[in-house]
């Protein structure tokens, strides 16, 4: 069918522009959640769309139903649903353009964002309690076939089953309570023996933490992620709609994918062309700059000899005047000490003539 050539065309040409941003980007790539969220859904496009073509080779015909639900054409369609819901979903960053809606999508990114983590939280207590609530109640699995009218029996084995245990354990989320999938019972009443009410009392402190403390911790994160993106909302949504238009500004975003193949192709004969034009304007130029480079090496000689000459003289008159400027400072000493002699004579004829009067 066309349309399935047509899809298979959108998609590819979409995983490969996320893999060209991923190289073209590096880091930078994954500092955007619409990144992840764009890639993880072409990914899932790719991969369930491979899958499905896969196997339908296998079967016969395009009915699904036929075949288990393990079968690789189920679990290639499960991505593509996946992947075609995700699709939808991304339309909403285009409110990001708006005003008033903008500003809840940023919120509604952030509190994602809180439900990843209070999600890993939940899988760590939900794994705990599953192994401790199995180990508990498996007893009562092994021997159910084999147990006597007098024994103790479970009022639902849910619990004491794997596949019943992660199920209950999951949906009590959203309803707890059902004691009686925890219950043992005896002759028709439940039994508080020990074990038995440890048991019940297990299954009571799973909800407990699971609905009033995580719950609530999860709504309380919600209500402190709504309130800072609140205070700064007009600040979050300028920055989220201007990194949103930005991707829209590369020479590229002129065509959308697929047709964004002709934007490559354009660019691909420009760089052809323009590598045969550019080396018929290097060896030009190769050659330029060597007749210049000569022309710039004769004139340096030249100045370089006319400048040595003037620069001998220049030494010669320096060097004369520094043997002239050391001879008249011996001479200037010389003058003093001659005056200090004469100085000395005079003083002592003075004094001579003084002692002859006397």
């Amino acid at each position: 069918w066309y349309y399935d050539y047509m899809t298979v065309i959108f998609v590819v040409s979409y995983f490969l522009e996320d893999l060209v941003d991923i190289f073209g980007r590096y880091r930078n790539f994954f500092s955007s959640f619409w990144n992840i969220y764009s890639l993880l859904n072409h990914t899932l496009f790719m991969l369930g769309g491979c899958l499905e073509f896969y196997g339908f080779k296998q079967i016969k015909g395009d009915n699904r139903a036929i075949v288990s639900g393990n079968h690789v054409v189920n679990v290639g369609a499960t991505f593509v649903s996946i992947a075609a819901s995700m699709s939808f979903f991304s339309t909403v960053r285009f409110l990001l353009l708006h005003r008033k809606l903008g500003p809840v999508v940023v919120c509604i990114i952030r509190v994602l964002k809180d439900t990843a983590i209070i999600f890993v939280l939940f899988f760590i207590i939900y794994v705990s309690f599953a192994i401790g609530t199995f180990s508990m109640f498996k007893p009562f699995t092994l021997s159910h076939n084999n147990i006597t009218g007098d024994g103790f029996k479970m009022k639902a084995d849910d619990l004491a089953n794997v596949k019943g245990l992660f199920s209950a354990m999951f949906w009590r989320l959203f309803d707890p309570g059902e004691n009686d999938l925890a219950s043992i019972i005896k002759d028709g009443e439940v039994s508080m023996q020990f074990s038995h009410f440890v048991g019940l009392a297990f299954w009571a402190v799973y909800q407990a933490i699971l609905v009033i403390l995580l719950v609530n911790i999860f709504i309380a994160m919600m209500n402190t992620t709504y309130m800072n993106v609140s205070q700064c909302a007009d600040l979050e949504w300028k920055y989220s709609k201007s990194y949103y238009q930005v991707q829209f500004l590369t020479p590229r975003a002129v065509l959308p994918p697929p047709f964004r193949l002709i934007y490559y192709y354009a660019k691909l004969m420009y760089r052809t062309k323009s590598n045969e034009a550019l080396k018929a304007d290097r060896e030009t130029k190769i050659r330029e700059y060597i007749i210049l480079l000569h022309k710039l090496v004769t004139t340096k000689k030249k100045s370089d000899e006319e400048n040595s000459i003037q620069d001998d003289f220049s030494d010669l008159r320096q060097d004369i005047q520094n043997i002239v400027s050391e001879k008249q400072k011996a001479m200037h000493v010389e003058i003093h000490e001659l005056k200090e002699m004469i100085v000395g004579l005079k003083n002592e004829m003075r004094l001579l003539n003084s002692v002859a009067s006397e």
